[in-house]
């Protein structure tokens, strides 16, 4: 005998709203997290919850493939470009360079055909390294080594104390006015 019709707690019925997911979805969350899409643009993309993302790439592999794909994609060339501006490259400029006003290509009777000449001029260039680029890449890379503010206690807990330049002179000229021959 089936269940009464509105029956929650029917078999088969796993309650809840039905999923907005739709196949189409693994593609465009794909080339989504190409551009740097996180959970939460793919949230407001689809117009759902971060909860629900969650819940479509634990239950779609084709899902959770994609933005996974997508943004190692997108983590490697931005890894790729930073790595460039760190370290320098050299890259290939083209230009064109106006050689002479209006040469004459036809001439008619009554009409003259003319163009400007332009030589293709290539060039290579040199991008030096970028500090900033560089430290960027290092603190990321071994942040135990690059990272800003470093916490060197080396007195086994005992308290140091922080002496300004002043302190420093002040206390020089202590000593050697200390010191019997005053040098």
């Amino acid at each position: 005998m089936p269940a009464p019709e509105g029956n929650d707690n029917a078999i088969g019925n796993d309650g809840g709203r039905p999923t907005k997911y739709e196949k189409g979805y693994a593609k465009q969350a794909f080339h989504y997290c190409l551009l740097g899409a996180t959970d939460k643009d793919l949230a407001t993309f689809f117009e759902v919850s971060e909860s629900t993302i969650d819940n479509w790439k634990r239950e779609n592999v084709e899902f959770l493939g994609s933005v996974k794909r997508g943004k190692i994609i997108a983590d490697a060339n931005v890894a790729k470009a930073l790595y460039k501006r760190a370290t320098g490259y050299k890259y290939r400029e083209v230009t064109f360079e106006k050689i002479a006003d209006k040469l004459t290509l036809e001439s008619m009777a009554d009409q003259v055909i003319t163009q400007d000449a332009y030589k293709k001029k290539i060039v290579t260039k040199h991008l030096p390294p970028d500090p900033g680029a560089a430290m960027n890449w290092l603190k990321n890379r071994a942040p135990t080594l690059w990272r800003e503010g470093f916490d060197i206690n080396l007195n086994k807990g005992e308290d140091i104390e922080i002496w300004s330049a002043e302190d420093v002179i002040a206390f020089q000229k202590w000593k050697q006015s200390q010191q019997p021959d005053g040098n």
